[in-house]
């Protein structure tokens, strides 16, 4: 839904420095011809820890260059992005797999500690009454 792709349509993914939200939101739309309007969007919960946000722009595949340039000029991070549902499907797949793995090293090591601990405090115990 954030991402369209068709034969005349494209999207694009620019970074803006923190402060510049309203100056991006006030001129994207005149960067150059062929931007449709309104279609700037930012993406919720992706700020970084200097206050830079996502956001992406809808508009024509030939246009795309020189609305990048124009971006670029007045000092917007362009990003190319191709989404793909079948590389999400696999990322995903891929993280719940490697998640499931660790939760059973994490058992696995708890275990072995938990034994480790228990043998430490008898010895200690056991020191401490021979003393």
């Amino acid at each position: 839904d954030d991402f369209i792709y068709t034969e005349h349509l494209t999207t694009v993914a620019i970074i803006l420095p923190r402060g510049t939200e309203q100056d991006f939101l006030k001129c994207y739309e005149t960067l150059h011809e062929n931007v449709v309007p309104m279609s700037a969007r930012k993406f919720q919960g992706l700020d970084d820890k200097d206050g830079n946000s996502l956001w992406r722009i809808v508009l024509f595949r030939s246009a795309a260059e020189g609305f990048k340039k124009q971006c670029r000029e007045r000092r917007f991070v362009v990003r190319d992005f191709e989404y793909s549902e079948e590389n999400y499907k696999k990322l995903k797949a891929q993280r719940e797999q490697l998640e499931d793995s660790v939760r059973r090293q994490h058992e696995l090591v708890r275990g072995l500690y938990q034994a480790a601990w228990s043998d430490a405090m008898v010895a200690w115990m056991h020191i401490k009454a021979m003393r």
